[in-house]
């Protein structure tokens, strides 16, 4: 009897082990998930809205715990490179662990967690980073797994889209602006500060009703002196202007409305993240104007030091990045009088967007009092001009090496540079100028620790339609010499034609080429040299080393990429209209109506999808010959990115 008893006992012992186990499985389900983390973000008190579930993203959290778990060491390590948020969870043998305990632990961290100065008292940033993911605003969609570990450990992993904790950003914006509140213009600063200057295009269609009630303030709303602000600011730091578009105004005007109940400056989804976005509130409905709001952004200047690429003593600077941004064009603006004509929201629009992460808003210098500007005309040379951050002891050969990559840009047969301007070509046909015989230069570093160079020619270069190296002032006997290497060079122009089919514009033409054979109506792709900067860095490393394909950082950086190669020098395989084509091949494997991909996983036609994907708008690419002979391999790189999980490219 005594034996039946313990028997019975040990049944019990282990049935409630096995309830236990059970519930907490039955406590993980993706419900539980989403119930845990929409009341952690519903307490934040500043209307977070729900998270729905994705089932892209719990299948990734499913494949990270259960390897883990098939490890001996049941050892949680963060993943890289997916583009989704990661929160990580461990808990040890002897309980069953579940969702409430995973997204209760980490909403420990909240108590950690200084809005105000957008750090946290544990360390790093990072350190309260599960808590900051959880309530992050744009955050849309989760998906998370669990796994037991051999010894009875218990892991859980949750993956968050668009993911959260971008650098130098809040988790989210206290929109709690009511006229009752009395704000200073200092305060006003303050809380916008607390957002990043996103790029984002938008329109006035409706600021002059907004602003009907005061004459001088809608006198001063107009699109055209929204532009000339802008453009007032480009211009100072040598940035082409960006003009005016009404579908970027019309989109900000319809996320304007949706403010005007609550005056809430909080961002919109910026069009699935393809807009830049700047915006500002103001108390007074009768004082306010366009002009002023802008002017707002613009005085930012004095808090952005372009040396290290950040706001100087934590100010906010990031709406007037996002105003000088070299590679936006375009701006619409809208206002709405909100929370019943208590105040002016006001939002500008930007297309492409700036603020990208690890970049200036400028390529060029940041003309300033310590930094360089062309000397007076009249003294009859010509001038390159060159300025370099604290930092780096920049040589001569920097100096040239970054005038002569304007070359890419200058097209000889037409005298012209695909930058804009022909002199925005100017400081390469400077350099190579048929006539300029001498030159002198000069470096001086600036009390900041800057390099300024300037190097003069003589004679300089002169006529606005000469191109630079011009045959006719070439002598008779230069002219012989000219036939020699022309005959060289035929030898050598099948070696080259690969090099010459590679340019930005051969790149472009195929790109633009295959999005309208889709005849879905996809608009055409321009020329990034941002990208192309980045593309052209990364093959390098690549042709230097093996010359085997393997993708890049891109996707931390925002960016799509496709590789090829290595395809034979010289050959017509080795050029932008080859490398395309073959990314094209995999048209054949998409099927549309399911969204899949008949060689295996829907990336396997990832290069297809991404040449076009609708929302991409900008690309840059880059070729380089391996250094074991191999071929030459080509890389591209989009913005905004393509293949984003569970969606079409149109």
């Amino acid at each position: 009897m005594a034996r039946k008893v313990g028997f019975v006992l040990v049944l019990l012992a282990a049935a409630t082990l096995a309830m236990e186990a059970g519930t907490a499985a039955a406590q993980s389900s993706p419900q539980d998930f989403l119930d845990a983390h929409n009341a952690a973000r519903r307490g934040e008190g500043v209307d977070l809205p729900d998270v729905a579930w994705n089932a892209t993203l719990e299948a990734f959290a499913e494949s990270v715990v259960a390897s883990a778990a098939a490890g001996g060491a049941c050892d949680l390590r963060h993943t890289s490179g997916s583009g989704y948020g990661e929160n990580l969870y461990w808990g040890p043998v002897g309980k069953a662990w579940s969702a409430a305990d995973a997204v209760g632990l980490w909403m420990e961290e909240k108590a950690s967690y200084v809005y105000s100065s957008n750090t946290c008292t544990k360390g790093a940033l990072l350190d309260c980073g599960h808590y900051t993911q959880i309530v992050w605003r744009s955050t849309t969609s989760i998906g998370c797994g669990r796994a037991v570990c051999s010894n009875g450990d218990v892991l859980i992993s949750c993956n968050y889209f668009p993911p959260g904790n971008v650098p130098n950003e809040h988790p989210y914006l206290y929109s709690n602006f009511a006229v009752d509140r009395t704000y200073t213009a200092n305060q006003i600063n303050c809380e916008l500060a607390m957002e990043r200057g996103a790029s984002f295009a938008v329109v006035m269609a409706a600021m002059a009703m907004v602003l009907a009630t005061t004459s001088t303030a809608q006198a001063q709303t107009t699109a055209a002196d929204i532009v000339n602000i802008h453009n007032a600011a480009r211009s100072a730091v040598g940035v082409a202007a960006l003009s005016w578009d009404d579908n970027l105004a019309a989109y900000a005007q319809g996320y304007a409305n949706q403010r005007a109940g609550d005056c809430a400056l909080r961002h919109s989804d910026r069009n699935n993240y393809q807009y830049g976005e700047n915006l500002s509130w103001n108390p007074s409905v009768q004082a306010w104007t366009a002009a002023s709001s802008v002017d707002q952004w613009v005085a930012e200047k004095g808090s952005y030091d372009y040396a290290s690429n950040s706001c100087v003593g934590g100010a906010m600077c990031g709406h007037y990045t996002q105003v000088v941004w070299r590679d936006t064009t375009a701006v619409g603006c809208a206002a709405v009088a909100c929370n019943a004509n208590r105040g002016v929201f006001f939002i500008c629009t930007y297309f492409p967007a700036g603020n990208v992460q690890n970049q200036r808003p400028s390529m060029l210098k940041i003309i300033s009092a310590s930094s360089t500007a062309h000397s007076p005309p009249g003294s009859g040379y010509g001038e390159n001009l060159f300025w370099g951050g604290a930092g780096k002891a920049w040589a001569a050969a920097d100096t040239v090496g970054d005038w002569m990559k304007e070359k890419a840009f200058y097209v000889y047969s037409s005298n012209m540079c695909t930058k804009g301007k022909l002199l925005d070509c100017g400081h390469y046909t400077q350099v190579v100028w048929g006539s300029t015989t001498s030159i002198g230069c000069a470096r001086a570093v600036c009390s900041s620790g800057a390099v300024i160079i300037s190097c003069n020619y003589f004679p300089p270069r002169q006529l606005p339609r000469s191109a630079p190296l011009l045959l006719s002032l070439i002598s008779m006997a230069q002219k012989a010499f000219a036939l020699v290497l022309l005959a060289a060079a035929t030898l050598a122009m099948a070696a080259s034609t690969a090099a010459a089919q590679s340019s930005p514009q051969d790149f472009v033409d195929a790109h633009n080429a295959a999005r309208r054979g889709e005849g879905a109506g996809l608009p055409d792709v321009a020329w990034s040299t941002t990208l192309q900067a980045f593309a052209e860095s990364y093959v390098a490393q690549l042709a230097a080393t093996t010359c085997s394909l393997a993708h890049s950082n891109s996707e931390d950086l925002g960016y799509g990429e496709n590789l090829y190669g290595p395809a034979a020098a010289g050959s017509s395989a080795a050029t932008a209209a080859g490398a395309v084509g073959k990314w094209m091949e995999e048209k054949a494997d998409y099927v549309y109506s399911s969204n899949t991909c008949t060689r295996g996983a829907l990336l396997e036609c990832g290069h297809y999808t991404q040449v076009v994907w609708r929302s991409t708008t900008s690309i840059g690419c880059a070729s380089a010959a391996c250094s074991n002979g191999g071929g030459v391999i080509i890389s591209c790189n989009y913005s905004p990115p393509g293949n984003w999980p569970d969606q079409r490219p149109y």
